[in-house]
């Protein structure tokens, strides 16, 4: 069964995220992100540092920050599919 997609507020934003997809969007650690991302976690840290997007590294890291990790690297390649 096919769900609308949820809508979340983000910086003035709407942003769409499939119904399939929102279980990934949670609080997560930054280990699990630079995964995601297939990068190395210094590595990831390293580009984090480049867009100025400030995230706790031993902290689980709160829903709107994550999502401003997807906005900004773009949605990880598992969730590119259907988007």
């Amino acid at each position: 069964m096919n769900h609308a997609p949820i809508s979340y507020h983000h910086k003035g934003r709407n942003i769409l995220i499939p119904s399939e997809f929102i279980h990934l969007v949670r609080i997560k650690y930054r280990e699990e992100l630079a995964h995601e991302y297939d990068l190395k976690p210094w590595t990831f840290r390293r580009e984090l540092k480049r867009y100025n997007i400030d995230i706790p590294s031993r902290r689980p890291i709160p829903i709107h920050d994550v999502l401003e990790v997807y906005l900004t690297f773009g949605w990880p390649p598992k969730m590119r599919v259907t988007i």
